[in-house]
């Protein structure tokens, strides 16, 4: 893996952007709730996946990111990224060191299922130069990864955090899903509270949600709990970080400390460019564009084999209405916020009295010429950001 500081001539580089890899494969049917794309693949699918892959890595240097670029952060993300082997991991990032410099302080994420990790996988990621682990936990009682369709038990979740810093990880995040069938805040406060004890840096509480593709979607007994019993855990889970001093950096992401905020997805939120590489990945910049690869295999595997991707991916330039949106959009996940002036050349004299009104219902402050989300304003996000938004 080619790894340094700058590019080839020491130099220092301020081109930076972040790598996805989206592995589309699960060990059997998704989860319920889940309605990102995978399928379930034997190894030969693996395989033809992994060639492509690094061909569409290849054709990325060659074309959009070619010239002296340096990545800031590496993720893989899925499906279930812990079906690769870690020396299919390495593979893949020697192909990535190969096209660029990679970072010395690079973040290299994989996102892994808890009965995926055993001391040798995880030991072999860190050998591999992963650095940093999102462990698949969803909840620590059983009964509640039972009705929201997860396979693993609570143990499982637990041993793998405790693998993973054997294996010398100083950096394991969490998921947790608020707001499933049969959920309530003790039961989600408890597995905030065991993920703490388990010492990891990082929290991912995502609501839970049902929409098409999602298997669960429409069928009986996979609802989420109503609106006031989801506002009630998420808010509870909000206080109980904070009283311990954690960072609520994202809208469903918290750290200890700055250090361990996810980097390579706050590229997204601040968007700074990154190339996403797999079926159903989407890449923006550099400039201002985005493409996105059809969430189909078997054609992408055909475009790799052609070796002209552009038949599987769709293309966008985005204008300066667009962008101004996604600022806003984005701007108000984050603890940070958007500036102020931001909103004053999209609505002028009339800036004043929508912020006033959000902020006598203490949904956001302004904090250093900044506008911020307060957690409840959090609660209401979409709604929020829709009156925020430029005229349409």
């Amino acid at each position: 893996m080619n790894v340094c500081d700058g590019d080839s001539n020491g130099k220092k580089n301020g081109k930076k952007f972040g790598v996805y890899f989206h592995v589309p494969f699960c060990r059997a049917s998704r989860c319920a709730y889940c309605d990102f794309y995978s399928i379930a693949a034997g190894r030969s699918a693996v395989g033809s996946w992994l060639e492509a892959v690094a061909a569409e890595c290849e054709q990325a240097r060659q074309g959009r990111f070619g010239g002296s670029w340096t990545v800031s952060s590496i993720f893989f993300g899925g499906g279930t990224p812990s079906l690769l082997a870690p020396r299919d991991i390495a593979g893949l990032l020697e192909v990535v060191g190969r096209c660029w410099n990679i970072a010395g302080e690079a973040e290299i994420t994989v996102e892994c299922n808890p009965e995926d990790v055993d001391g040798r996988w995880a030991g072999g990621c860190r050998k591999a130069g992963v650095n940093r682990l999102s462990v698949g936990v969803q909840s620590f009682d059983r009964h509640y990864l039972a009705a929201i369709g997860r396979r693993h038990r609570p143990g499982k979740a637990a041993r793998a955090i405790t693998v993973a810093r054997k294996a010398g990880f100083a950096k394991v995040s969490a998921d947790l899903i608020l707001g499933g069938p049969g959920s309530s805040e003790p039961l989600v406060l408890g597995s905030v509270e065991r993920a703490l004890e388990l010492g990891v840096e990082h929290l991912s509480a995502y609501g839970y949600h049902l929409d098409p593709p999602a298997s669960g979607y429409g069928r009986a007994g996979f609802g989420p709990v109503d609106d006031d019993a989801w506002s009630g855990q998420y808010l509870a889970v909000c206080a109980l970080l904070r009283k311990r001093g954690w960072r609520h950096y994202e809208i469903s992401n918290w750290a200890n400390g700055d250090d361990a905020q996810c980097r390579h997805n706050l590229t997204y939120w601040e968007r700074r460019p990154y190339l996403g590489l797999g079926p159903s990945a989407h890449s923006y910049g550099p400039g201002e564009t985005r493409t996105a690869n059809a969430a189909d295999l078997e054609r992408w595997l055909a475009a790799a084999r052609s070796g002209d991707f552009s038949a599987v991916r769709t293309r966008e330039t985005l204008d300066g209405d667009t962008v101004a949106c996604e600022q806003v959009m984005l701007g108000l996940r984050l603890e940070d916020g958007v500036p102020l002036r931001l909103l004053e050349r999209l609505h002028g004299a009339e800036t004043a009295q929508k912020l006033d009104l959000l902020a006598g219902r203490s949904l956001l402050a302004l904090r250093s010429e900044r506008v911020c989300l307060t957690d409840g304003g959090f609660l209401l996000y979409d709604s929020i950001a829709g009156r925020l938004l430029p005229a349409g």
